[in-house]
């Protein structure tokens, strides 16, 4: 084993060398033939006529090499202490998707991206989706609007349909004072009633970006959520525990794509196995907050919305359920003429 001092010798004897043999512990389109060039500057340019995708090493790689289900990322919130893991297979996935939608609104190499979000998994997502597409991000300090957060967020207002992680679609009743735990501090509260069962929610207005309220999705992006939803094979985790908690968390997270990715793998897993009284709940509980979202989104009713969610469904995990059904009927439907058949005869 190299010791540091060896590797530090060997770095002044032949820089070039040094860095061309690190290169080989990463992926190359294609391969460098310089390691350190200092012709240009004397603090010198390194694999100057190679070429790579940062994203492709730091995320597609491990999965080529059998990592995918290995926990790549992790985010715990200095907010709520939750925490959300993502494997390779699960932030590639992101990844890609974030890539594609801002290819979608024309971004290519070489543009400037500039990323202002809090510390959470997605600005991780919206880095690595810069680097796959070669555009260049720019992070912005979220921490400089921290006093005042929701100042600058939507002004929702009454009969507005919102979105409350835990219930679902819910309409502004409007807004209300309080006493702050009796205090004698008055603060705001935004009344909200849920669409599925009329109930009445209070969340303080400083704690509108806490609990992930937001507004809906609209018509333009729930294309994307087709995308999501009609994936044909989800890989998820085999064993229970970990695979209850990483769909726990996404429903936590309030965000409609992991919100379909809970109905999408639950459908999978239902297809292939039955479902525990756990996963059940959770599988039916992630459908009517997405239905109650979908709903508005297409101005259609529920009835109409679950449908939209099961052609979805049937363009990808539930495709093979779908095809199964047609053949048994088909089934059947000679059977019905064999007998039908054989009445006549009978008759005859």
């Amino acid at each position: 084993m190299t010791t540091q001092r060896q590797a530090f010798a060997r770095w002044q004897d032949d820089p070039s060398a040094f860095w061309l043999d690190a290169a080989a512990a990463i992926s190359w389109y294609r391969k460098p033939s310089i390691g350190c060039d200092t012709t240009q500057s004397s603090s010198g340019r390194w694999f100057v006529d190679g070429e790579l995708n940062a994203c492709y090493n730091a995320v597609d790689r491990h999965i080529e090499a059998g990592r995918g289900e290995q926990v790549a990322l992790l985010h715990v919130s200095a907010m709520t202490g939750s925490e959300r893991r993502h494997t390779y297979r699960e932030l590639r996935d992101e990844v890609a998707k974030l890539a594609g939608a801002l290819q979608r609104h024309g971004v290519t190499a070489g543009d400037r991206v500039v990323i202002y979000m809090p510390m959470v998994s997605e600005a991780v997502f919206a880095m690595l989706a810069c680097a796959r597409l070669g555009a260049i991000h720019s992070v912005v300090f979220g921490g400089f609007a921290a006093p005042e957060p929701y100042n600058c967020r939507v002004e929702f207002k009454k009969d507005d349909i919102v979105i409350y992680p835990q219930h679902g679609a819910c309409k502004v009743k409007g807004k209300k004072k309080h006493d702050f735990f009796g205090t004698g501090k008055k603060e705001e509260y935004l009344i909200l009633e849920t669409i599925i069962n009329e109930m009445t929610l209070q969340v303080p207005m400083s704690k509108l970006d806490e609990v992930g309220v937001r507004p809906p999705v609209n018509a333009e992006e729930l294309d994307d959520l087709v995308q999501v939803l009609s994936k044909p094979d989800p890989r998820v985790p085999s064993n229970w525990s970990r695979r209850f908690k990483n769909h726990q968390e996404k429903l936590k997270s309030g965000d409609v794509y992991q919100v379909a990715e809970v109905v999408r793998n639950l459908a999978a897993r239902n297809r292939d196995a039955s479902l525990s009284a756990a996963e059940r709940t959770m599988y039916e509980r992630a459908r009517v907050n997405l239905i109650s979202e979908i709903a508005p989104a297409l101005k259609v009713s529920k009835e109409e919305a679950e449908e939209f969610l099961n052609q979805a469904l049937e363009k990808g995990v539930l495709k093979v359920a779908k095809v199964a059904k047609k053949k048994v009927e088909a089934v059947v439907k000679v059977a019905d003429d064999a007998d039908d058949d054989l009445d006549d005869e009978d008759d005859e």
